[in-house]
């Protein structure tokens, strides 16, 4: 007895045809992946410079309210205020230079400024803080800042 085995037509391959149509991923799909990951990288490390260099801002305030605390024991032991009484002309982490402007021995206006080379001359929110012997705080830089922007850590 002969038996003749039946092969269904539609499994036998045809020519131009691929055999297997969900077998791994086309170049497209994979290229369309590494775009979107690349974009997503790249807003993540916008929002990381920018939350960065806010963060040091605050070097800047701790320098400047230190050298405020200088200047006040400065001006109790000699009855004024003078240049000679800013002991600490970087911040503490060394982001900011802080200067001194004395007016008649009366009144201060201290400037910390970005150290030339440092990371913090990218911020142009703020490009430098100010504060004065009367505790006002300042800023200079972008239109749309404000020291409250400036100042807050």
């Amino acid at each position: 007895m002969i038996s003749m085995v039946m092969r269904d037509p539609t499994l036998r391959p045809t020519p131009g045809k691929r055999r297997s149509a969900a077998c791994g991923f086309t170049l497209i799909e994979v290229m369309i992946t590494i775009a979107i990951i690349a974009l997503l990288a790249a807003m993540a490390w916008s929002i990381y410079n920018k939350q960065s260099i806010k963060q040091r801002r605050t070097d800047a305030v701790i320098a400047l309210t230190q050298a405020s605390l200088e200047m006040d024991r400065c001006n109790s032991d000699r009855g004024g205020f003078s240049a000679s009484c800013l002991t600490t002309p970087l911040s503490p982490k060394g982001y900011y230079t802080v200067s001194v402007a004395v007016n008649n021995s009366d009144a201060f206006t201290l400037t910390a400024t970005p150290k030339a080379g440092g990371p913090q001359t990218k911020d142009a929110d703020c490009t430098s803080l100010t504060l004065n012997q009367l505790g006002q705080q300042g800023y200079t830089g972008a239109t749309g800042s404000s020291v409250r922007r400036c100042w807050s850590h």
